[in-house]
């Protein structure tokens, strides 16, 4: 989740906004096209792993809806908000490195 030119600086500003360059070392981060990548690969890790373990915790069936619901719906949308940004940062990294520029 830091600049992946110099490591130093952080690559946010706010909670998911990439900055437009890095205070430190220049490098130009808003030029890399991760917009929508990091919200379709946190979605799909996300939906696996709360998925997997609806599927385990409820083996024998006896955990039913309305307690699946209050369980798994707060763990879904935590999940999300804690590998949001490591993704996105992974994935500004990768573009980075590829010389995956906006025009």
């Amino acid at each position: 989740m830091r600049c992946p030119s110099c490591g130093r600086a952080s690559a946010f500003r706010g909670f998911y906004r990439i900055r437009e360059r890095c205070p430190l070392c220049g490098a130009e981060l808003g030029r890399v096209p991760c917009d929508t990548l990091p919200a379709y690969l946190s979605i799909s890790v996300g939906l696996a792993v709360i998925g997997w373990g609806l599927i385990v915790a409820d083996r024998g069936g006896r955990l039913g809806y309305a307690r699946s619901i209050e369980i798994f719906v707060p763990a879904a949308i935590g999940l999300q908000l804690l590998i949001l940004r490591p993704i996105t940062g992974a994935v500004l990294a990768l573009m980075m490195k590829n010389d995956m520029w906006r025009d």
